[in-house]
């Protein structure tokens, strides 16, 4: 068993050592659905205009009804609403969350 331990965690800690300069890697949690979306690559120099682009093919919430809360684990670490900025901006780190709040009032996805 030891040995299986070992291989299974032996990468630990070095998940996105692979990662490209200026790519980030976040997981995408949404308001209406259970899916969580892992490890989604984004560009440091995308708009947030350009990440709600992005993740609205991923969850099908259009960017206009968006609001992109960053997480650190359960901690919330600010609203991300200047479209204008880039994603660099704001304090991403590999393996944060960005919930998606979707206020759409007629979303197919409200339960």
């Amino acid at each position: 068993m030891r040995e299986l331990r070992n291989y299974i965690t032996a990468k630990d800690g070095y998940e996105y050592a692979e990662v490209a300069d200026g790519l980030v890697c976040l997981h995408i949690t949404h308001s209406n659905l259970r899916a969580t979306i892992v490890d989604i690559r984004l560009d440091m120099h995308m708009t947030l205009a350009e990440v709600k682009e992005k993740v609205y093919r991923h969850c099908g919430t259009k960017p206009d009804y968006m609001t992109l809360v960053l997480k650190s684990g359960s901690t919330v670490i600010g609203i991300m609403d200047d479209e204008r900025r880039m994603l660099g901006y704001y304090p991403v780190q590999h393996g944060m969350t960005i919930h998606v709040v979707d206020n759409d009032p007629f979303s197919l996805a409200k339960g």
